[in-house]
């Protein structure tokens, strides 16, 4: 496998993550105000919701290749994992709570009707919003997102250790699809009649969807794009550009019937999951343009700080557009494109800004921490 540097399909699928996340939430945008055309936008804003899965898959396929490489480089590679792992995520975290908290004050809404309490801003510093039903989106809009990756990474060393192979990694796999899915349906009136009583059902619109058990699900198949990727039988027939192509287009059209599947809620994101390593492992032999391009690979390279701020660009252009191009809100097509293309390329320069100025200082002082540990000859993480 190359190096991860040279990865650009990967930065170009985080770049298509990013857009299907922007076209979520201009599509919830603009639900909010019409109920024209409610259900092709519904379809747009569930189509797009799923580049959170994307992410996830990329996210854990990543991993385990940097593991991999640093277990051979590293003295203590798992040390040196969390290492870099806090550098990466951390400082832009904090940076967003201090944001927003300084536009909006301590308690009010960011991005929907949700307002923050004050005990909601420690389980945001400490990355646990996801796990109450209430703290998702409050401090930080989609800080729920970043909470699942940060839980993810403390079960890393066991999954590294135990997982090493192809058949392992297909295991695990089916493990989280069928068991952890059923095991989170058995656990759901026990959470919402014990663990959370008194809370309104209305508070758990979300959290199963996004519960650990079945996000984990989503990381699984990360694992298991690692493995397919090596092996050499099914990259040989996947070198093919016809296999590949093939792959390509199945993939994404099932993406979109998908979206508008009526297959049960906790089983339908695995089957993004699924399609989005089909595409990710035909990417890797054939970066087909329409896919890998200069755009996405860009926005791929600036995804988490565009992920973290293209909320508040979409909330200005929200507050903006009615007063001062009202007819533009009459016809809710164009202000989906409104909402779409100003969301993310009013975001671009902003989110640029924050990875040259917070993400990459960052990453360089913990690889200044991790380089006593580092074997000679090693590449540094960027």
């Amino acid at each position: 496998m190359q190096n991860i540097k040279r990865f650009e399909y990967i930065d170009a699928l985080r770049g298509i993550a990013m857009l299907c996340v922007v076209l979520s939430h201009a599509a919830g945008a603009v639900l909010a105000y019409t109920s024209f055309g409610a259900a092709e936008f519904t379809i747009l804003r569930n189509l797009g919701a799923m580049g959170f899965r994307l992410f996830f898959v990329i996210s854990s396929f990543c991993i385990f290749y940097t593991l991999e490489r640093h277990t051979r480089e590293e003295r203590r590679p798992v040390r040196n994992f969390f290492i870099r792992r806090f550098f990466r995520i951390a400082p832009v975290f904090w940076f967003g709570i201090v944001l927003y908290t300084g536009i909006f004050g301590w308690t009010g809404p960011r991005w929907g009707p949700e307002h923050p309490e004050l005990w909601h801003y420690p389980l945001f510093v400490f990355f646990l919003c996801l796990l109450h039903p209430q703290t998702h989106t409050t401090v930080v809009p989609g800080g729920w997102s970043v909470s699942a990756e940060m839980l993810f990474y403390t079960t890393l060393p066991f999954l590294f250790k135990f997982i090493r192979n192809l058949a392992t990694a297909a295991c695990f796999c089916v493990f989280c699809v069928f068991m952890l899915t059923w095991a989170t349906w058995m656990l759901r009136p026990y959470v919402e009649q014990v663990v959370f009583a008194g809370l309104p059902q209305d508070a758990f619109a979300f959290y199963w969807d996004r519960f650990p058990l079945i996000l984990l699900g989503g990381f699984s198949f990360g694992i298991l794009l690692f493995y397919l990727q090596r092996s050499e039988k099914l990259m040989k027939l996947v070198t093919r550009p016809e296999v590949s192509l093939a792959m390509t287009i199945v993939s994404s059209v099932c993406i979109g019937l998908l979206a508008v599947s009526n297959l049960w809620f906790l089983i339908r994101p695995h089957f993004y999951c699924l399609c989005f390593t089909v595409l990710a492992l035909a990417l890797s032999t054939h970066p087909w343009r329409f896919f890998v391009n200069g755009f996405t690979v860009f926005l791929g390279r600036i995804s988490y700080s565009t992920y973290l701020l293209h909320f508040l660009v979409l909330r200005a252009l929200v507050e903006w557009v009615p007063p001062h191009a009202p007819e533009i809100v009459m016809n809710p097509p164009s202000a989906f494109f409104v909402l779409l293309a100003g969301g993310t390329l009013l975001t671009m320069p902003l989110a640029w800004l924050s990875f040259i100025l917070i993400e990459q200082p960052a990453i360089r002082l913990g690889n200044r921490i991790i380089a006593p540990d580092k074997q000679p000859g090693a590449v540094r993480e960027s």
